[in-house]
Formats: structure tokens, sequence, C-alpha cells
């Protein structure tokens, strides 16, 4: 079969579209509309596969039902696939554990820091559910160190032991 644009004569390998030509009708968003007059058999809008939209085949794919409906609101942030809410600081996604102790704290998280939900539910970010915990551990045997490395916990933390625990 030959490519769909009528001056090409190149074989048709994507969808009736030679590459050259699909990949120029894709980035023109005009592959919808040539998708040869086939509709979702839900909704009208042009046919991506299985007789479905693009929302309808992935609502179909992933949760069995096409009337599922997904709603999150702009701004909100979502859950990703580890069951976190990441939501958006300055247009960047982060997550929303790691930035609500953030905002408690004053200061960023040190790379040795971890945020540790109290109630193991990973979308409960309520200030009450969330420790830091300390993944760093003193280096070595010797007294000096462990003196060293103590003096230096307490350097980090003894501020908050005023402000309450965290």
């Amino acid at each position: 079969m030959a490519c769909l644009f009528t001056e090409c004569s190149s074989r048709a390998r994507i969808r009736g579209f030679c590459q050259k030509h699909y990949l120029k009708v894709r980035a023109s968003g005009l592959l919808p509309v040539l998708a040869r007059g086939r509709l979702c058999t839900i909704c009208s809008e042009p046919h991506y596969s299985k007789g479905f939209c693009v929302t309808h085949y992935y609502r179909a794919r992933y949760h069995g039902d096409t009337s599922v409906v997904i709603r999150n609101p702009k701004g909100s942030g979502y859950t990703n696939k580890d069951g976190y809410r990441v939501v958006y600081v300055a247009g960047k996604p982060k997550l929303e554990h790691r930035h609500v102790l953030e905002l408690r704290l004053g200061r960023k998280l040190l790379p040795n820091e971890n945020v540790h939900h109290v109630n193991g539910l990973r979308d409960d970010n309520r200030l009450e559910n969330l420790e830091l915990w300390v993944k760093s551990q003193c280096k070595g045997q010797r007294v000096a160190d462990k003196l060293a490395w103590a003096k230096e916990i307490l350097r980090i933390y003894g501020p908050l032991i005023g402000r309450g625990s965290v």
C-alpha cells in the first residue's frame, strides 16, 4: 500500500503514511483529522485505537471502564506511581512530604535526611504524621570520630529540640 500523500510513492508503514509523512502530519497536529473518517464510538472524537479516541482508549485500558474520570485540578499536583503526592513548587515537581517538612524546618533537607510517614500512608502529609529521619552514620570506630559526629548532630538538630519534635 502506498502512502496516503498523493504525490508520495513510498510504502505506507504507520497509519497509512510513510515514515517521513507520518512524522510531518504528527508534528502538525493534523493526524486525528486524517484518521480516515473513523470516530470514537463514545464521543465522536477522531479515532485512535480499538474504536476509541485517545481519552477513552486509555480509560478503558487502565481502568477497564470508559466512564472513569480522574479529576486533578490545575496546580494541585498528582500522586506518583509509588503512592507519594507530588506538588509543583516554583514550577518544578517536588515530593509533598519533603516540601511540608522543609517549610516546618525553614530550610532545605540535607542529602542524608529523609521523611518518614508515621502511619505508613504515603499520601498523608499532615505535619503530625511526618518525622525527620537521618540516614548518616559515624564513619570509623575511634572515640574522637564518634564525638565529632555527635557534636555535628547537636549542631544541626539542637535548635529543633526547643521547637518540639520533628
